[in-house]
């Protein structure tokens, strides 16, 4: 398999996930509450992380002294996307939220690329990708109802 292909496979896998995820946590939410739905959830995937860490040989926590201070800020984010989308869920439920949550993914991650912003390689927006945001966006409505 081409790493192209692999890349696509994992990537739609991980959608898959991401739904499947937010559904369960969603769940969970309605025994346990958000902010303890949400420490389940994190501290589950930290045990899990660390386990995958250590079992593949791949420990570089020393390597992190290195980067950049704001590079840590994801778990801060994943804890804020986790609660957000726990609360999006119930009230539009998992369908809407998760197109939301896409449309939204694919402005921010354009402007990212247009900008260059945190160091990423500039990808300037042109008129294929203000059309494909626009399908996104009428596709999103569309779905909604």
């Amino acid at each position: 398999m081409g790493v192209t292909v692999l890349a696509v496979t994992l990537a739609i896998v991980a959608g898959v996930a991401i739904a499947l995820q937010s559904t369960l946590n969603s769940i969970l939410t309605k025994y346990a509450g958000v902010w303890t739905a949400n420490s389940l959830v994190h501290g589950s995937g930290l045990i899990v992380a660390v386990i995958i860490t250590l079992l593949l040989g791949k420990n570089q926590f020393g390597a992190v002294s290195a980067a950049p201070w704001y590079s840590l800020l994801g778990g801060t984010l994943g804890v804020c996307i986790v609660a957000a989308v726990i609360f999006a869920i119930g009230q539009l439920k998992v369908g809407f939220t998760i197109t939301i949550l896409v449309v939204s993914q694919i402005i921010a991650a354009t402007l990212i690329d247009h900008f260059g912003f945190l160091g990423c390689p500039v990808v300037l927006l042109d008129w294929k990708r203000i059309l494909g945001i626009g399908l996104l966006v009428a596709g999103a409505l569309l779905i909604k109802k």
